[in-house]
C-alpha cells in the first residue's frame, strides 16, 4: 500500500526539492538523510528527483553517504564546495560537512514539507478540548 502523503511524484520531488534548499552553504547532505527526513523508505527517491532538478537548485549540496558523487558531477561541485569553504579532498566531501540540522530546524523544515505534501495543518487545541478544562 501506498502512503498517501506520498501519492503524487511531483509533491514528493517538490519534498526534496525544500531540504536540499534547507541545507546551509559549506555543508552537504545525502540522499538517505533527505529521505529519512522526508519519511521516505529509500535513498532512490531522492536520487531520482535530483536527475530532474530545476535549475538553480544547490544540487552540489546533495552527495552519497561516503560523501562522494560521479566522478563527472564531483569535477562540476568542485567550484561550489571552494566557494562555500566545504570541506573535501580530491574525491569525496568530509563527513565534518555533513549537515545536522537542529530540532527548531527540522522544525521548520517540516512545515515546509507538509505544505508541499498536503498534510493539514494541526489545529491547536482549545481549552476546551484540554483534560484541565473538566
Amino acid at each position: 500500500m501506498v502512503n498517501p502523503r506520498f501519492s503524487d511524484p511531483e509533491a514528493v520531488d517538490e519534498a526534496v526539492y525544500r531540504v536540499i534548499e534547507a541545507v546551509p552553504p559549506g555543508r552537504v547532505t545525502s540522499y538517505g538523510a533527505v529521505a529519512e527526513i522526508i519519511g521516505l523508505s529509500t535513498p532512490r527517491r531522492p536520487a531520482g528527483a535530483m536527475r530532474k532538478a530545476p535549475e538553480g537548485l544547490t544540487w552540489w549540496r546533495i552527495v552519497r553517504g561516503d560523501g562522494t558523487m560521479t566522478a563527472p558531477l564531483f569535477a562540476r561541485g568542485r567550484a561550489h564546495w571552494d566557494a562555500e569553504g566545504t570541506p573535501r579532498d580530491e574525491d569525496r566531501i568530509h563527513r565534518s560537512a555533513f549537515w545536522k540540522p537542529t530540532a527548531a530546524e527540522l522544525d521548520t523544515l517540516q512545515l515546509r514539507l507538509d505544505e508541499v505534501l498536503g498534510v493539514p495543518a494541526s489545529e491547536p487545541e482549545s481549552p476546551s478540548d484540554s483534560p484541565a478544562a473538566d
